[in-house]
């Protein structure tokens, strides 16, 4: 919860808000800057997010419902940008990501 209120105030200071941004590119805007603070290069290739994300609390984080958040996460694994990993979201395509979150920043 605490981490949720901490990104969700900086969100509320950051392009991340655009308005009109869906919630797929939100959330794309958001996995790359949480790649970028607590990610994790892997040897394997892709970045892991070093947290514990359900999608109740990306949900809070982006202003949106967890059913929404969840579908959104199965579009970005089905594009083979994400997946998830128990509760951690791997970022597979960095530059995909980007793509989608370029309508947002």
């Amino acid at each position: 919860m605490a981490l949720a209120r901490q990104v969700k105030s900086l969100r509320m200071h950051s392009p991340l808000v655009a308005a009109g941004s869906g919630v797929r590119g939100r959330l794309a805007a958001l996995l790359l800057q949480l790649g970028e603070r607590f990610g994790r290069k892997l040897n394997a290739g892709g970045l892991r997010i070093e947290l514990q994300l359900s999608c109740e609390l990306l949900g809070q984080m982006l202003d949106s419902h967890r059913a929404t958040v969840n579908k959104e996460l199965i579009e970005l694994e089905q594009r083979g940008l994400t997946e998830r990993v128990s509760r951690q979201i791997v970022i597979l395509d960095e530059a995909g990501l980007r793509k989608l979150a370029e309508n947002v920043c």
